[in-house]
């Protein structure tokens, strides 16, 4: 069966790289890197055996070229693309299989086939483990309005290791009890974004559930994570007028007439079929199909397309600039003051003219094969595309083996930071460190779950 899909994908391949020599309208070339990016995650079904590469190109192909592709589904109904546009999409392409080359030779020689064949096993909780975990999740929602500023960023990001936490363990004598936390998180995650607007909880859910269920190859759970994607995408495509709605009432109002107002939302979205307009959405000439698709996928990151259309003709190549500080990662700001800083995403929206020349103050992100590009050019841009490669590697093996064996808690956990196709070279690389620190930490308490069999409680 694997054989007869990398079959077929080669044969797709080519035919697009065919078809798409001579197409001008992008369709072509957004497909053909649709399937090289889905590809390795079909057939990873297919033989039951997922790795780090086959959802980080997933991701891309969510986040980036189904938004790219219903742009451009939109854009050919009024005028044709900009060139620029499909040069940036061919490079993306070619970055992609450089990537892809390059992660499956280290693969194989940094990763032994005796450690990739071994299983991932859950780590256990006793019972009072999971009554903690499951009422700090259910207390979210109370926690998120009462916690100061500076310890909610903390906060969020023990929720989101407190619900893969769940996902990711067993409790053999408490199996209702876990079942029961497992169905509260996303409740739990409905119930925040009543209270605050807020989609993370329900993004971290579905997206840990994903890899969790497809590393596990549980495929007959792609039927949840399908319903709660469509769910949170119908409720995306409205979410900034619930916002609005909030921020009216200052957050103040029963929260019986917030579901009421949600319905209302969603009704004359999805069901309204009357061609009046509506005074609660924006969006009035969508039809339902529309709304949810701009719901399920946003327009993509175009740093890439702005940064090749602009450099250097009119921003000169920055020769490292945004590189400064990665040598420096590794000290602490308490420890040098005045090291390096990171923020050019201001500088960058301003050259680029993403924002106005007087906004000083707004950040804008930008993709590091873009990033990589607007500093040294294109054979960086490859260059940097083989080295993420060889880096997803090296972090797939530590979270393999971070606790002498593979969990899933673990093995999940440090794929985050690596999804992006939207995040600068050092975000990526200090979101790594991070989460490297932060587990080392607590790696001892990690130990003892991991150690502890399905009786000794």
């Amino acid at each position: 069966m694997a054989l007869g899909i990398g079959v077929s994908a080669c044969a797709m391949l080519s035919f697009f790289f065919f078809k798409s020599s001579t197409d001008r309208s992008g369709y072509s070339w957004i497909w053909l890197l649709s399937v090289i990016q889905l590809t390795p995650f079909l057939i990873g079904i297919a033989i039951k055996s997922q790795n780090y590469l086959n959802f980080i190109l997933l991701n891309h192909f969510i986040s980036h070229s189904l938004a790219k592709f219903n742009e451009v589904q939109n854009l050919t109904r009024t005028y044709a693309v900009a060139p620029s546009w499909i040069f940036a999409t061919k490079e993306l392409t070619l970055c992609t299989l450089i990537i892809m080359c390059t992660y499956y030779l280290s693969r194989v020689t940094l990763i032994s086939r005796p450690l990739r064949d071994r299983p991932f096993i859950d780590l256990t909780l006793n019972t009072f483990q999971l009554r903690m975990i499951t009422l700090y999740v259910i207390l979210i929602p109370v926690l998120n309005d009462s916690l100061p500023y500076a310890v909610k960023i903390i906060h969020f990001a023990l929720s989101s290791a407190q619900t893969l936490l769940i996902i990711c363990s067993q409790s053999p004598k408490n199996q209702r009890m876990h079942l029961f936390a497992r169905l509260s998180v996303p409740c739990v995650a409905m119930i925040s974004f009543l209270l605050y607007g807020f989609l993370t909880m329900f993004g971290n859910y579905v997206g840990f559930l994903l890899v969790y269920s497809f590393t596990k190859s549980k495929v007959l759970h792609i039927i949840p994570i399908l319903l709660l994607t469509v769910f949170v995408s119908a409720i995306q495509s409205v979410k900034n007028e619930y916002r609005g709605y909030l921020g009216a009432t200052e957050y103040e109002s029963p929260i019986l007439e917030r579901v009421n107002f949600l319905w209302l939302l969603l009704e004359n979205q999805y069901f309204n079929s009357d061609e009046k307009e509506s005074d609660l959405v924006s969006h009035k000439d969508e039809d339902a199909d529309q709304a949810l698709m701009r719901g399920f996928s946003r327009v993509g990151d175009d740093s890439l397309e702005r940064v090749l259309q602009m450099t250097p003709k009119e921003v000169p190549f920055w020769l490292g600039e945004t590189y400064d500080s990665i040598p420096y990662m590794l000290i602490p700001r308490a420890l040098w003051a005045d090291k390096p800083s990171r923020h050019f995403w201001n500088k960058y929206g301003r050259a680029y003219k993403v924002l106005s020349t007087d906004d000083s103050q707004t950040s804008v992100t930008v993709g590091f094969l873009a990033e990589a590009y607007m500093n040294f050019g294109f054979a960086w841009m490859y260059l940097l595309a083989g080295f993420l490669g060889v880096f997803f590697v090296l972090v797939e093996r530590m979270a393999m083996m971070f606790l002498k064996e593979k969990f899933y808690f673990t093995y999940i956990s440090f794929i985050g930071p690596l999804l992006s196709l939207g995040s600068d070279l050092g975000t990526l690389l200090n979101s790594v460190l991070i989460m490297t620190c932060c587990f080392t930490l607590v790696r001892p308490f990690l130990l003892r779950l991991a150690r502890r069999d399905d009786y000794s409680f």
